[in-house]
């Protein structure tokens, strides 16, 4: 075989195994991936997208972990409510956005006077005083 063909060879396996090694995969057995990035799922040995908003699926249609902000129900990903970051179903919020508290309905933003912002604007004011009391 000439040295060019031998060259020509090599390069073609070169960009085969690139071409495999394209996608989604995170650790490879030769040429087949073997375990995928979050968000993909394995089939035949290639990585493939998971549904929008899923987070960790076992194949194209069925999720068991949702991305923030939205929830799990019968394999499939739906948008938590508007504001919220981490709920159970469509009608509740375990935990808003920062600065808002759920209601009973949606997040709303904190005013000066609800209760968790009178507790932070206490707990600092305790803070501060400490502080300025080791300063002084």
């Amino acid at each position: 075989m000439s040295s060019l063909r031998k060259t020509a060879v090599v390069a073609a396996a070169c960009l085969a195994t690139l071409a495999v090694q394209a996608d989604d995969c995170i650790r490879y057995n030769g040429l087949t991936c073997v375990q995928c990035e979050r968000g993909n799922y394995l089939s035949g040995g290639r990585c493939y997208d998971c549904p929008n908003d899923c987070d960790v699926c076992t194949d194209g249609a069925t999720c068991t972990t949702c991305e923030s902000g939205n929830y799990l129900s019968n394999g499939r990903c739906y948008d938590c409510p508007e504001d919220c970051d981490v709920c159970t179903s469509a009608g509740t919020c375990d935990r808003c956005e920062f600065g808002k508290n759920f209601n009973g309905v949606r997040c709303v933003r904190n005013g000066m006077n609800s209760a968790s912002t009178v507790g932070v604007l206490g707990a600092a004011s305790v803070l501060l005083a400490a502080a300025l009391a080791v300063v002084a």
